[in-house]
């Protein structure tokens, strides 16, 4: 029997409490990484892996020592602090560790309710409550949505099983499973569980109803917000129990936030103004206002009291209670009136008004102040307040090495001053965008960030520049940019590319790469186990199919042997055949679930040296020698981009033998050139899609091309009626009314054309909903009513651009109606002609005139383009002669940003290989095999991938090459990537092959959907992405290649091919096999003859040139036609 010394525990838990004392203490002194040490030491998991089996066993050797609270509270100091110094994941590692979640609990929610309840039963409700928003929070951090919300979900013991479309049933359930998991928390833990689920309503599929839930627990209705007496007598009880005001007033603040969206401001506005202590009266009297105001805002700390009043005067602004809201601005600042024309009479007291907040905090209000301002039509007073503001901000004309911890909030000032100040000072503008892209060299948000602020500030950064990218233009001309002019134009240019890089880099940190099992690893073998025959393939141009060997004892016919090549022959792809692709499949390739979540000790390639490389680049900036270096002697860089107002601006840029750069040519569009590009983006995917869907299920489309085109012609219907101004009036659509008013417009002119916009957005709606609802499937998968919306001007927008939008809704319109007369026809014929289409539309917004008398046929061509512009095929792009633009030059490729460029030069030099090894992987599911029983005729497009490995196969037997496999044995899984990479220390090219997923840019492969994670592909020097959609348009965002190649970029990736829109399985097969047979033959070469680099380039080039004639038509005798070829492009290095 072992004898326990008396005392010991208690001894134990006494001396962990005083270590988390002395660790708080530290850890307010800001020394992080001190306090990590002294945890992780006490700990025992010091230096260890986060996710490995060693760590678990440790972490839990020491918890086990204590009790369950003491334990938890361990574990959340040990995570918080961690996240202090950037160390999110191995933090949430340590919660999750401590629970004993795994990440495949999230996707069980009765699992992960039994394990939630086990850890309950030994702790009291506060420090369990305590532990989840610990827990909560770091999954927000790390952009795992879905899991937090799981857990929620799992802790409140929400009811799985109700509808989702059951709102009612599901706010019920959520008041009723609230009340009980409140019950016996403290007030300030039952404060700060509201305050959380009132964030969640959205994830919990509850929505604004869900705001009834939570004033229903407080005992509200919704006559107590008429009534202060009403409310202090429900509210005050709890309020009375609450440890520190701050408590409640972050419990006001997310209450008035969820009311006004679930009910309108009038009611949020009550609860603040009971909360604050003033009454509807005091609005009238600006002392007694001020009074009641300062008296509150001295009793909290100065930047919570700064947000309560923005929150506040946000919501006066936003009922029009102007009035109101600039007596607030007063009793808060102390202004008044004659205050705001001169900095000397204002600054001195929003000096002292701003002196006890932090800087952050001082931004943010000064740039309320400034909007506020704006809106009660004292606009140029706000422009002066955020002049002079940013005149005495130290941080932004000297920045510190250390950055500024208020950079979120300054750089939306700076937008204010680019967009309402720059005018009319154009020398002050050029300095300032001069000092702001050196200010944000420094300015890094490394630490913590929720994702909706990371995306804000994105959007922020965004915002920047396309001002300073407008402040640049007036160097453009479609004409020679003169000496004097080329500096500024480069400097504009260099300015934009470097914002473009810190956008990448927050797109970077953003990203949350996650963890791939490894499978049986890809073999030197044929991997197909069947292969049928197809009808009338014998005999054809004398080449047969014919059996060989068996794999793994199955019977049938093994790999093709006849056909000496690397293409599938034309027999085997006939249109007929092919076309047999485009029927609906039994199920969506989004039932591809997302891959399956693996162990804790799996490890993924660490993208910890990749960020740390691109911080580096960030903060050195980007200068004419280092982009002259990136382009390279023989390359000519064009960059496109889109000024604040839409304008599609562009330069092309030669390294000149000084080291600098010199405009080969440039030139500006016109307001709104973004805007049109989006149109004729959505009209050649509608365009792709109805002509796939037509042949492949006429009674389906017949139903989509009766909603689509009823949906555009109540748009167009209703946007005349609200142009003549009448119920039952039309318009011809080319007539803009504003033409015949007076130049200075009325205010009731104004208010007439707000009231018809909204007239317009009544009709709308309901459009956009049928679009989205599930009347027609098609329309409904692809969301088209979502995509749609945003190209909609609102209600206040309307009028400006009514012509525009007519005949943009009139060409949607003819697109859809083109499709309803006569027969079908050949669906790929249809593409093609469709690309075209979109090929001319483009050239006619975006000409490119300028450049063609610069272009030689040495160039090699790289692309930085914006937003849209990522879909165009800009190879295919059309000269004025009718020339494709590849055929002009040696090749042509898209960087995502100049930072991606450097950090894939820096990886090319240290990794770029000589291997003698390729790897083909493919993966179809049993829908799409021969013998499927939807597969009538053995052609579904898993058919075809025997074509992909016999022609690598071929490919390699050819170069003196060895080609790994992978499609049935080993299965085509994205865990055989994982292994044969580290497996092997390199590859020539990798290839992959699947169906591409919906809703996002990834590939469906044999273990679930892949998006790029869990590989590390320094050692390749080319992958091939295949990835077929069959014919359905379900990569429609603007932005999911360039997503896609940032997740490969964090994975090493040098070089990607892969399509910007849906493309069929034997035709993309037959592009990237001919691309690779171009790539190890260049390679091949005498090195005299591949001089020069660029060899992947010149290989999608030369791929270009196999298939096509004259640009855009196919090659007699090849099955890829233009629609296929222009949607593969190069991004990343040549």
């Amino acid at each position: 029997m072992r004898w326990r010394v008396p005392g010991s525990s208690i001894a134990r838990e006494v001396r962990l409490r005083v270590l988390l004392l002395r660790a708080g203490r530290l850890a307010l002194k800001g020394n992080g990484k001190e306090v990590a040490a002294l945890l992780e030491g006490e700990a025992g998991v010091a230096g260890m892996d986060y996710d490995s089996a060693e760590f678990d066993h440790a972490l839990h050797r020491y918890l086990n020592r204590y009790r369950g609270e003491t334990a938890l509270e361990f574990a959340a100091a040990l995570s918080a602090v961690l996240g202090m110094v950037d160390r999110n994941t191995d933090g949430l590692r340590v919660l999750e560790s401590a629970l004993g979640v795994s990440g495949r609990d999230y996707a069980d929610n009765a699992h992960l309710m039994d394990k939630l309840r086990t850890h309950r039963s030994a702790v009291r409700p506060d420090i369990q409550a305590g532990f989840l928003f610990t827990l909560i929070g770091n999954l927000g951090v790390l952009s795992r949505v879905t899991e937090s919300t799981a857990l929620l979900s799992a802790y409140l013991e929400l009811d799985a099983d109700l509808p989702p479309a059951d709102t009612a049933a599901l706010v019920a359930d959520l008041e009723v499973k609230l009340r009980r998991r409140l019950d016996g928390l403290s007030p300030d833990v039952r404060a700060s569980f509201v305050n959380l689920v009132a964030m969640s309503l959205d994830r919990l599929a509850v929505g604004d109803a869900g705001v009834d839930a939570l004033t229903g627990y407080l005992g509200l209705s919704a006559d107590d917000f008429a009534s202060a007496q009403a409310l202090e007598g429900k509210l005050r009880p709890l309020f009375a129990g609450f440890t520190s005001p701050v408590v409640g007033d972050m419990l006001v603040i997310s209450l008035a936030a969820a009311i006004s969206e679930a009910h309108g401001n009038a009611q949020a506005l009550a609860l603040l103004e009971w909360h604050i202590g003033v009454t509807p009266a005091d609005y009238g009297d600006i002392d007694r206002l001020a009074r009641a105001w300062h008296a509150f805002r001295a009793s909290r700390p100065a930047d919570l009291s700064a947000t309560v009043w923005r929150v506040w005067n946000g919501l006066l602004t936003e009922s029009g209670r102007e009035g109101d809201a600039f007596t607030l601005v007063r009793a808060d600042s102390g202004l008044r009136e004659a205050d705001l024309a001169s900095p000397d009479a204002f600054g001195p007291k929003l000096e002292l008004r701003l002196a006890a907040a932090r800087q952050g905090t001082q931004a943010a209000y000064v740039l309320s102040l400034a909007a506020d301002l704006t809106t009660l039509n004292r606009g140029e007073s706000g422009n002066r307040i955020v002049d002079w503001y940013l005149r005495g901000y130290a941080d932004l004309w000297e920045p510190r090495a250390s950055g500024d911890p208020g950079v979120m909030h300054l750089v939306p000032l700076l937008l204010h001053w680019l967009r309402h100040v720059a005018p009319e000072r154009p020398d002050d503008a050029w300095t300032l965008c001069d000092q702001a892209v050196r200010y944000l060299r420094t300015s890094l948000i490394l630490d913590e960030l929720l994702v909706a602020d990371r995306r804000e500030f994105i959007d922020y950064i965004d915002g920047l520049r396309r001002q300073i990218l407008q402040i640049g233009d007036r160097w453009s001309s479609a004409s020679t940019v003169t000496p004097d002019d080329e500096p500024r134009l480069v400097q504009a240019h260099l300015w934009d590319a470097e914002l473009g890089q810190r956008k990448l880099f927050e797109e970077f940190l953003l990203t949350s790469a996650r963890p791939l099992t490894r499978t049986e690893a890809p073999k030197d073998g044929w991997p197909l186990k069947r292969v049928r025959r197809p009808s009338g393939m014998d005999g054809v141009d004398g080449h047969g199919v014919h059996g060989v060997h068996g794999v793994d004892g199955v019977d049938g016919v093994d790999e093709v042997d006849e056909v000496d090549g690397h293409l599938p022959p034309p027999a085997a792809c006939r249109d007929e055949d092919m076309l047999q692709l485009l029927r609906p499949r039994r199920t969506r390739r989004s039932a591809a679930g997302p891959l399956s979540p693996v162990e804790a000790r799996e490890r993924l390639p660490p993208p910890e040296d990749w960020l740390r490389d691109a911080e580096v680049l960030v903060r050195a900036g980007v200068t004419e020698a280092l982009v002259a270096e990136t382009v390279g002697s023989g390359g000519l860089l064009v960059r496109a981009g889109f000024r604040a107002d839409g304008a599609l601006v562009w330069a092309a840029l030669r390294a000149h033998r000084d080291g600098g750069l010199r405009v080969a040519a440039s030139g500006a569009g016109a307001q709104g050139d973004s805007w049109r590009l989006h149109w004729a983006s959505l009209r050649h995917d509608i365009g792709l899609l109805t002509a796939s869907v037509r042949q492949g299920d006429p009674d389906v489309a017949d139903m989509f091309l009766h909603v689509m085109t009823g949906a555009v012609t109540t748009m167009l219907a209703a946007l005349d009626r609200a142009t003549d101004g009448t119920t039952d009036g039309t318009t011809d659509g080319t007539t803009d009314r504003t033409t015949d008013r007076p130049e200075s417009d009325t205010a009731a002119d104004t208010a007439a054309d707000t009231a018809a916009g909204a007239a317009w957005w009544r009709e709308a709606e309901p459009a956009l909903a049928l679009l989205d609802s599930r009347k027609s499937s098609v329309s409904h998968e692809e969301r088209l009513g979502s995509r749609l919306r945003p190209l909609l001007p609102g209600p206040d927008a309307w009028h400006a651009v009514r012509p525009l939008l007519h005949a943009e809704l009139t060409r949607l319109h003819g697109t859809l109606t083109d499709h309803t007369r006569g027969e079908p026809r050949n669906a790929f014929d249809d593409a093609d002609d469709h690309t075209r289409a979109y090929l001319a539309d483009v050239a006619r917004i975006w000409p490119l005139t300028a450049l063609t008398d610069r272009l030689t046929p040495e160039d090699d061509l790289v692309f930085q383009l914006e937003d849209v512009l990522q879909s165009f095929p800009i190879a295919h792009y059309p000269l004025p002669d009718g020339t494709p633009l590849y055929a002009r030059v040696r090749s042509t490729r898209v960087s995502l940003s100049a930072l991606m460029a450097i950090m894939q030069t820096g990886v090319e030099r240290r990794f770029a290989t000589d291997s003698t090894r390729i790897l083909a992987l493919s993966h179809f599911d049993d829908e799409d095999s021969e013998d499927s029983e939807d597969s009538e005729d053995g052609f579904g497009a898993g058919s075809y991938a025997k074509w992909l490995h016999h022609g690598q196969r071929h490919l390699a037997a050819r170069n003196g090459m060895t080609c790994l496999n992978a499609a049935e044995t080993p299965r085509g899984a994205a865990g055989a990537l994982r292994a044969a990479l580290e497996d092997h220390p390199a590859f020539q090219t990798v290839t992959v092959c699947g169906h591409g997923t919906a809703g996002r840019a990834g590939i469906a492969l044999a273990d679930g959907e892949w998006s790029g994670d869990g590989c590390d592909w320094r050692s390749v020097n080319l992958l091939l992405l295949a990835s077929c959609s069959v014919g359905r348009l379900e990569q429609t965002g603007d932005q999911d290649v360039e997503g896609l190649c940032v997740r490969l970029a964090l994975h090493r990736a040098r070089a990607v091919l892969a399509p910007r829109w849906p493309v069929i399985a034997p035709q993309a097969i037959a592009f990237v096999n001919e691309v690779v047979a171009r790539y190890l033959d260049l390679r091949g070469r005498e090195s005299a003859e591949a001089s020069g680099g660029n060899l992947r380039a010149r290989a999608v080039n030369a791929a270009r040139h196999r298939f096509l004639q004259g640009g855009d038509t196919r090659v007699e005798g090849q099955i890829v036609r233009l629609h296929t070829v222009a949607a593969f492009e190069l991004y990343g290095l040549g």
